[in-house]
C-alpha cells in the first residue's frame, strides 16, 4: 500500500510540473475604450501574448479575433516558447520580426479587421483569443474590447510632381530633390502633421526598392488648399543606368497615422516621374584643382582658385545613404575644415557645393 502510494504522489507531481499556459498579456492599440472609427475602415489591432505557464517545445499556437458583424480571423503557428517570455502581435515591434511571425501568411488576420455596414452611432464588440494545445488555463485566454462607429467623412487628396519634370537627368551618386505638391479637394479638412507616403522605383518592369514614409506637414490643409512639402532620395553611386520610374502614392491617414481613411476617390493618389539616370563618376567630378586632406576627425578641402566663402557639404555610405550634412563650412584662403568625428571609419563619398553650384564630388576615408 505504502508503494501505491508513493507512485500516486510522484505522478501529480509530475503533472502538475508541466504547465501549458498562453494567454493574452495586453492590448496595445486601440489605445483606449470606445475609441470612434469610421464604417468599412480597416482598423489594426495590436496586442501581446504571453507564456504564463512552463517553457513549451514545438506546440501548436492558436491566435484568434472575433469582431461583431466581421468576418473572424485565425493563425495557428507551431512554436517553442519559453517560461515568461512576451510576443507582441504588432509589426512596429523588433520583436516581431524576432520570433519569426512575418513569415506567417496568415498573421494579418488578427491584427486587424474591416468594421462592418452598422449604423454610425453602434458600439461593436471585438475579442482576441490565445491558446496553445493542451492549455491548462483558460481564464488568460480572452480579451474583449469595444469601439463605436461613425458615418464616412468625404475626403479626397491630390498628389502633383512639381520636380524633377518628366525625362529630367539625375546621376548614380546624387541626391534627387522632389517637390510634391498636395492638394484637398475633399469636403474634410486635413489636420495630421504628416502626409503619408509611398515610393516605389522601378527599373525594367523590377521594382528596385519601396518604402513608406511620412513627411512634416506643419500647419491644416483646408478645403480646397494646398501644400508644398520636399523629399530628398539619395541614389547610391553603382545605381543603374538608364530611365527610371519613381513613383508616389499618398493616403489620408487618421491623426495617430496607424488608420487609413476612405477617400472619395484614389485615382489622384498616385503620380510617378520618370527620370534618366547617367553614370557617376565618382573622382572625376567638379572643380578640377580641388583636392582633400585627410587626419583622424577631419578632412580638408583646399583649392587655391575658390573664392572665400561658405560651402554646403555631404557625406554619404557607398550605399547612397546621407551620413553627415554640414551648412556654413567656411572656406578661407583655399581651404575648408569638416569635422569628421563620430563618424565610423571606413570610405564614404564625399559632396561638395556653394550656393546652387556643384563643385566637388568623390571618394573619401575617414579615418
Amino acid at each position: 500500500m505504502k508503494q501505491v502510494f508513493t507512485l500516486i504522489v510522484l505522478f501529480c507531481a509530475i503533472s502538475m510540473g508541466h504547465s501549458q499556459d498562453i494567454g493574452i498579456e495586453r492590448l496595445i492599440y486601440p489605445t483606449k475604450p470606445f475609441m470612434v472609427y469610421e464604417l468599412s475602415t480597416r482598423i489594426p489591432v495590436f496586442w501581446q501574448i504571453k507564456n504564463y505557464g512552463d517553457t513549451i517545445d514545438s506546440r501548436v499556437v492558436t491566435l484568434g479575433l472575433y469582431p461583431e458583424g466581421s468576418s473572424p480571423g485565425f493563425s495557428l503557428f507551431r512554436s517553442d516558447f519559453s517560461k515568461g517570455q512576451s510576443v507582441p502581435i504588432d509589426y512596429r515591434n523588433p520583436e516581431f520580426y524576432n520570433f519569426g511571425l512575418n513569415n506567417l501568411v496568415d498573421i494579418d488576420f488578427v491584427m486587424g479587421f474591416t468594421t462592418p455596414e452598422h449604423a454610425a452611432g453602434d458600439t461593436i464588440e471585438i475579442c482576441l483569443q490565445a491558446t496553445v494545445t493542451g492549455d491548462t488555463n483558460p481564464d488568460n485566454d480572452t480579451l474583449c474590447f469595444k469601439i463605436i462607429l461613425a458615418d464616412r467623412q468625404e475626403r479626397d487628396l491630390a498628389l502633383h510632381i512639381l520636380n524633377p519634370v518628366q525625362n529630367a537627368k539625375t546621376m548614380a551618386g546624387a541626391t534627387v530633390e522632389f517637390e510634391i505638391s498636395v492638394r484637398n479637394d475633399g469636403a474634410t479638412a486635413y489636420t495630421a502633421d504628416s502626409l503619408y507616403l509611398e515610393m516605389a522605383i522601378i527599373k525594367d518592369d523590377k521594382l528596385l526598392d519601396a518604402f513608406n514614409f511620412g513627411v512634416s506637414n506643419p500647419s491644416a490643409i483646408p478645403m480646397g488648399d494646398s501644400a508644398s512639402v520636399s523629399v530628398d532620395i539619395p541614389l547610391s553611386y553603382l545605381f543603374p543606368e538608364g530611365d527610371v520610374i519613381f513613383g508616389f502614392q499618398i493616403s489620408w491617414l487618421s491623426d495617430d497615422g496607424l488608420v487609413e481613411l476612405g477617400e472619395t476617390s484614389h485615382s489622384n493618389n498616385t503620380r510617378y516621374v520618370v527620370l534618366e539616370v547617367t553614370p557617376s563618376g565618382i573622382g572625376e567630378l567638379g572643380h578640377t584643382g580641388f583636392w582633400m586632406g585627410n587626419a583622424p576627425g577631419t578632412l580638408s578641402l583646399n583649392s587655391p582658385t575658390m573664392p572665400n566663402g561658405e560651402l554646403d557639404v555631404q557625406l554619404f555610405t557607398m550605399g547612397g545613404q546621407l551620413v553627415k550634412r554640414l551648412g556654413h563650412v567656411p572656406m578661407q584662403g583655399g581651404t575648408a575644415m569638416v569635422d569628421t568625428k563620430g563618424l565610423p571609419l571606413g570610405t564614404y563619398i564625399i559632396s561638395v557645393s556653394q550656393g546652387s553650384q556643384f563643385i566637388y564630388r568623390s571618394k573619401v576615408v575617414v579615418e
